[in-house]
């Protein structure tokens, strides 16, 4: 449900759904600045973000800004995740506005190993506490450093976070393993056959596996924990 807050949308999780989609009720600055003067930001300097669901800024020498309000009227709190969609997004820092002034929530993004991450998963996460009652505005920050800020920006309950989680890293695990077994069997068959094609299948089962790691920078993960440093 979203209803107006000032010219901006108050986006209401009061129906307990899985997930939220965030486009229609964020905003971006139009001039970039930094954590200091952002509140000074008048709301004729925000427009809406264009498109339902995806978005993408293009290309942009600056960092970029947007904001959103999450407005709890029920009785019950919700812990839900902002998930932003992307492995791709270089730095990424969420603030809450809290007595006027921007407090950090986390901090998430290529340039930060997992263990420095506000949400340990590939996908750029945030875990959220909104208590009963209660509405809160959040301020995202993007560093694009030459990468397209491709998102699909949505809020997700934490229950389902954790299934689509363990459901995507059960899916990858299957994969690699049939693709590396598959391997071992080829390098099994070039000891037994003396046959250099299956010392090449090998060789490139070895290189898919890796990149099927890294393209999702799941190796940082799993292999490479205190990477980037």
């Amino acid at each position: 449900a979203i209803k107006s807050y000032g010219s901006f949308a108050l986006l209401n999780i009061k129906d307990n759904r899985l997930f939220y989609l965030l486009p229609h009720a964020m905003f971006l600055l139009k001039a970039p600045s930094d954590s200091t003067n952002i509140l000074n930001a008048k709301e004729k300097e925000w427009f809406k973000v264009p498109g339902n669901m995806a978005f993408n800024i293009g290309s942009v020498d600056k960092d970029i800004w947007m904001r959103f309000s999450v407005d709890n009227t029920s009785d019950t709190a919700r812990n839900i995740a902002l998930v932003l969609g992307s492995h791709r997004l270089y730095e990424v820092l969420l603030f809450e506005k809290d007595s006027g002034i921007l407090k950090e929530k986390g901090i998430a993004g290529l340039k930060y190993p997992f263990s420095k991450r506000a949400y340990p998963f590939f996908v750029t996460t945030f875990p959220l506490h909104i208590a009963a009652q209660s509405a809160s505005c959040y301020y995202i920050k993007m560093d694009r450093n030459g990468i397209s800020p491709l998102c699909i920006p949505m809020l997700m309950d934490m229950k389902e976070l954790t299934y689509q989680e363990q459901r995507t890293y059960l899916s990858y695990g299957i994969l690699i393993g049939i693709i590396f077994l598959s391997g071992i069997f080829n390098l099994f068959l070039f000891f037994i056959l003396k046959e250099k094609i299956h010392l090449f299948y090998f060789l490139y089962s070895i290189c898919a596996v890796w990149v099927m790691f890294s393209i999702n920078r799941i190796d940082f993960q799993f292999l490479f924990p205190n990477r980037p440093s």
